[in-house]
């Protein structure tokens, strides 16, 4: 599964406003409750990877445009796009997980390796995004990595969205 990190809750605020990062969470969780809500709907009618694999793309285009958002309003505007991103991603995590089990006996099993390897992902991808970070001095590094990372994601999105149209015979997965 696709899995980001922290880098783009903490980066852009702390560049461009007095008080921290906060104005920026504010912006970027107004904006994510509101996607959050509408994903779901759309889901329902589209199916959960049809909806997730756009949605991890334009994940992965937000974090690798997340170093160039240089000004307040970039900044600004990069917590409205990627509160977009994230509310919808974190909507699409376990319907996803929850379609690739067989049959009801399997979602639990399936759920639960799912949110393993999305923990052991924030794990690792975290330090290693911070010793990018310390190493080139600027977040061009980690932010390359985290949208690489997340673009292997959503192609392994579409995989198993490839993989669950052969199996159910129908495009809504």
């Amino acid at each position: 599964m696709v899995n980001y990190g922290v880098c783009p809750f903490i980066y852009p605020g702390s560049q461009h406003f007095t008080d921290g990062p906060y104005q920026q969470l504010a912006i970027l969780n107004s904006v994510a409750l509101i996607f959050r809500l509408s994903t779901g709907m759309l889901s329902d009618r589209v199916g959960k990877l049809n909806t997730a694999v756009p949605v991890a793309l334009f994940t992965a285009i937000m974090i690798f445009i997340m170093p160039a958002c240089s000004t307040v309003v970039g900044s600004v505007m990069f917590a409205l796009f990627f509160g977009i991103a994230s509310g919808a991603w974190w909507t699409l995590v376990a319907p996803c997980l929850m379609a690739l089990a067989k049959d009801v006996s399997e979602i639990g099993s399936r759920v639960g390796f799912g949110f393993f390897f999305i923990a052991l992902a924030t794990l690792v991808g975290t330090p290693i995004a911070g010793a990018l970070l310390k190493a080139g001095g600027s977040y061009w590094a980690p932010c390359a990595f985290g949208g690489a990372v997340t673009t292997v994601g959503a192609v392994l999105l579409a995989l198993a969205r490839w993989i669950l149209v052969k199996r159910h015979g129908k495009w809504k997965v």
